[in-house]
């Protein structure tokens, strides 16, 4: 009975983020750029980053990066495309650290009660720990936890 309980709790949490995703994206080109331009006032490394390309292109990445975590939340198992994403931001090319990522969470967890109506604590909790798990997958496939390249 315990398991059963569980698989509906997650099946519920997973549709609360769909929701709000949809929520989001009704003025999606505001959102993609307030969530940007938060990125880059936590972080100088993000803001060089994303400042060497188009405002549409931020948005396209910040875009792309919300749609990992539903990809990773609604599948429960991550693709091969993920893990090679995953192994880009780290080892692979850019160097993303993982006190970046979590600057992307927090970014998106201050810049979203803005625009879902329906924001709260616990739709907060659950996007957070959503944008945790993709980390903690990126950590594991690529991303370092130091700025230094993992062996």
């Amino acid at each position: 009975m315990s398991s059963e309980v569980n698989r509906v709790a997650e099946h519920s949490k997973r549709i609360m983020l769909l929701r709000s995703y949809e929520r989001l994206t009704v003025n999606e080109d505001e959102f993609l750029s307030a969530f940007a331009e938060e990125m880059k006032s936590r972080d100088e490394k993000i803001k060089i980053i994303l400042d060497r390309i188009s405002e549409e292109r931020q948005r396209a990445v910040v875009r792309h990066s919300l749609e990992q975590v539903m990809l990773l939340t609604t599948s429960g198992e991550a693709p091969e495309s993920l893990k090679s994403l995953a192994h880009w931001h780290g080892q692979g090319a850019m160097n993303i650290t993982e006190d970046m990522f979590m600057r992307w969470r927090d970014a998106f967890l201050f810049v979203f009660r803005d625009f879902d109506p329906y924001a709260c604590d616990s739709l907060a909790n659950h996007w957070g720990n959503a944008m945790l798990r993709l980390i903690e997958f990126f950590v594991e496939f690529g991303a370092s936890k130091d700025g230094k390249k993992p062996a």
